[in-house]
C-alpha cells in the first residue's frame, strides 16, 4: 500500500500527502489513490461535467489533485505557501509524490489565487477550496489578525465570473456550533448573487455535513446556474454509490433545493428576511469585503468586552486584539501621560499659552500616519499578489518617500514651517480620498501586468502620499525650536506614543469597521493636526 505523510505548517496545521510509486498521471491516481474519492474533496464531481476543467486554491499536499486527476479532470493548482510549493516540486516530496505538482494533467502555479485569477480568462467546472484558513496563524500567534483575501464579497464574484455556464465552486470549511463559518461562508455567495440581481439565489446551493475522518465539516456547492431536482439526486446518487463504498457515515444533507432544509445553513437560506437572520445571528456573520476581510473573525467587539461568546482557538483575533490596545494604552499612559500630566504646570510655564494644541499637532501626526499606512497595507496586497511584495513595497514607498518629504520640506520651507506643515497636510487628506476612491479602479485595469509592472505602480501611487506626509512633522519641529526648543522632545515622544498606541488602533477600526473608516479617521486626525499648526510659531505669551 502506498504510504501517507504529514506537511505540518508551525506546529497548528498540516496537510497529507501521498507516495508516488510511479509518476503522477490519472492512471495513477485512479488505481493507487481512488478510496480518496471518497473524502469531502470528490464530492462535487457528481455536480459537475465528466473530465472538467478543475481550479484547485491551496493543493498543499495534493489530496484534491489526485482526487481530480481519478476523475480524468484538467488540474490547475494554485499555491500561495513558497515552501510547500518548493517541497512538492524541487525536495525530497517532488520526488516521493510521483511529481505530483507536474504531473500528467496537472499545472500548477505559485502564486496568490485572488491576483491570478483576476489575470486569466480561463473558465472551470470546478474551483474548489478544502479547508483553507488560519489554523497556523494562530499556532504562531497572529490569531486571524490577517486578512483573509480568499473570502470575501469580492472574491466570491472573481470565483463566480471564472465558472462555466455549469460550473460549481465548492468550499469546504470546518462545522463548528454554531456553524459561523459555514453560515458566513454561504452569506457571502449569496450577497454576490443579490447583488447581480440573480433571482431565486436560494436554488444555486447544495450544502452538506460530511464527518471527514470523524470531525465533521460543511461542503458548500455553490452552483452558477441553478440545481435542478435532476441535478440534485444525481449528486445525492453520487454520495450513495462513490461514498458509501468508503464509510458508513454518509453526508447530510443540509439544504438542497427541493429538500428539507436543516440546521442554521437551511435556516438561513429558507428564511424571509435574511438581512434580519444576519443581525439576529449570535456571531459576526457579517458578509466580509475587501474593505473589511477579517473572515475568521466572527466574534464582535461587544462579546469581547461582555464575554459572552464561546470564543474558539481560531477566533481569538478580537480577544488579542482588545488585551493589546489596553496593554499598549496603559504603557503610553504610565510612560508618556503620567510624566507628562507631573511636568505639566512646568511646560506650560516655559511654553505660554497654546501648550495643548501644540502638543495636540504631533499626537494627531503619529495617529494619522498609522491609520493611513494600515490601510494602504491593506488596499495593495491583493494588487501584489503576494504578502512579502506587499509588505516590502508598501514600507519601502512610504519611508522613501516621506524621506524625501522631509529633506523636500527643509529646503523649500525653511524659513515658513507652518506654511511648509500645511501644505503637506492639505497634500495629504486630499491624497486618502484618492486611495479610497480613484486607486481601486487603477488597480483594477493593471492587475494583469506582470509583478514588476505591479511593484512599480504601487510605488509610484504611494510615493508621492508619502512624500507629503513627510512634510508636517519636521516642519512641525522647526516651528518649535526658535521660542520652544525644550517643548521638542516631548513633541517626539507623544508622537511615537501615539503612532504605537494607533497601530493597534488601526487593525481594531479596520476589523470592525472596515479599513476605508480607518483611513478617513486617519485623514481625520491629519485635519486636526490642520488647524492646530498655526499655534505652532504663536509667539510665547504667559
Amino acid at each position: 500500500m502506498a504510504g501517507r505523510a504529514e506537511i505540518v505548517i508551525d506546529g497548528g496545521a498540516s496537510t497529507a500527502c501521498f507516495e508516488g510509486k510511479r509518476p503522477a498521471s490519472p492512471a495513477m491516481a485512479r488505481e493507487d489513490y481512488g478510496y480518496l474519492c471518497c473524502c469531502v474533496g470528490g464530492t462535487p464531481y457528481g455536480a459537475i461535467p465528466d473530465k472538467p476543467e478543475v481550479l484547485i486554491i491551496g493543493p498543499g499536499g495534493g489530496r484534491e489533485i489526485l482526487i481530480g486527476l481519478a476523475h480524468d479532470a484538467h488540474v490547475t493548482a494554485i499555491e500561495l505557501n513558497g515552501v510547500i510549493y518548493d517541497v512538492m516540486t524541487q525536495g525530497v516530496l517532488g520526488d516521493w509524490t510521483g511529481n505530483l505538482y507536474r504531473g500528467e494533467g496537472v499545472t500548477t502555479y505559485h502564486d496568490e489565487a485572488r491576483s491570478w485569477l483576476r489575470r486569466t480568462d480561463r473558465r472551470f467546472d470546478l474551483i474548489q477550496a478544502t479547508l483553507v484558513d488560519t489554523w497556523a496563524a494562530t499556532a504562531s500567534g497572529a490569531f486571524a489578525l490577517a486578512e483573509n483575501a480568499l473570502y470575501t464579497v469580492e472574491a466570491f464574484n472573481d470565483y463566480f465570473d471564472r465558472l462555466t455556464d455549469q460550473g460549481v465552486v465548492h468550499f469546504t470549511r470546518w462545522y463548528l456550533e454554531p456553524p459561523r463559518e459555514s453560515v458566513r461562508t454561504v452569506v457571502l455567495m449569496w450577497e454576490v448573487l443579490r447583488r447581480r440581481g440573480v433571482p431565486d439565489p436560494e436554488k444555486h446551493f447544495v450544502v452538506f455535513r460530511d464527518p471527514e475522518g470523524g470531525r465533521p465539516c460543511t461542503s458548500i456547492l455553490w452552483s452558477k446556474t441553478p440545481f435542478t431536482p435532476e441535478r440534485v439526486a444525481r449528486l445525492c446518487d453520487t454520495f450513495d454509490k462513490q461514498l458509501k463504498a468508503c464509510s458508513d457515515a454518509l453526508p447530510e444533507v443540509l439544504y438542497a433545493p427541493g429538500r428539507p432544509a436543516k440546521e442554521d445553513v437551511g435556516r438561513f437560506l429558507t428564511s424571509a428576511d435574511k438581512d434580519q437572520f444576519i443581525r439576529d445571528y449570535p456571531y459576526d456573520i457579517r458578509p466580509t469585503t475587501e474593505d473589511r476581510p477579517f473572515f475568521f473573525n466572527t466574534v464582535r467587539l461587544t462579546d469581547v468586552l461582555t464575554l459572552n461568546r464561546e470564543i474558539m482557538e481560531n477566533e481569538q483575533a478580537s480577544v488579542v486584539l482588545v488585551t493589546i490596545l489596553a496593554i499598549v494604552a496603559a504603557i503610553v499612559a504610565v510612560a508618556f501621560g503620567l510624566p507628562f500630566v507631573v511636568r505639566y504646570a512646568t511646560i506650560r510655564r516655559e511654553d505660554g499659552r497654546g501648550t495643548p494644541s501644540r502638543l495636540l499637532y504631533f499626537c494627531a501626526l503619529g495617529v494619522g500616519f498609522m491609520l493611513v499606512e494600515i490601510p494602504a497595507l491593506q488596499r495593495f496586497g491583493l494588487y501584489l499578489g503576494h504578502p512579502t511584495y506587499a509588505l516590502t513595497t508598501i514600507l519601502a514607498s512610504f519611508l522613501l518617500g516621506t524621506g524625501i518629504g522631509s529633506a523636500l520640506a527643509g529646503r523649500y520651507f525653511s524659513a515658513r514651517p507652518v506654511v511648509g506643515a500645511r501644505v503637506g497636510l492639505g497634500l495629504v487628506i486630499v491624497g486618502v480620498a484618492a486611495i479610497i476612491v480613484a486607486v481601486p479602479p487603477v488597480l483594477t485595469a493593471t492587475l494583469h501586468a506582470p509583478i514588476g509592472v505591479r511593484i512599480l505602480i504601487t510605488t509610484l501611487l504611494l510615493g508621492p502620499l508619502g512624500v507629503c506626509m513627510g512634510f508636517p512633522f519636521p516642519m512641525g519641529v522647526r516651528a518649535l525650536e526658535p521660542s520652544r526648543a525644550r517643548l521638542v522632545p516631548w513633541a517626539w515622544g507623544l508622537n511615537g506614543a501615539t503612532s504605537v498606541l494607533a497601530s493597534v488602533l488601526g487593525v481594531a477600526v479596520g476589523m470592525h469597521l472596515g479599513f476605508s473608516v480607518a483611513a478617513l479617521t486617519g485623514a481625520a486626525a491629519y485635519a486636526v493636526a490642520y488647524l492646530a499648526a498655526g499655534k505652532l510659531a504663536a509667539p510665547v505669551v504667559a
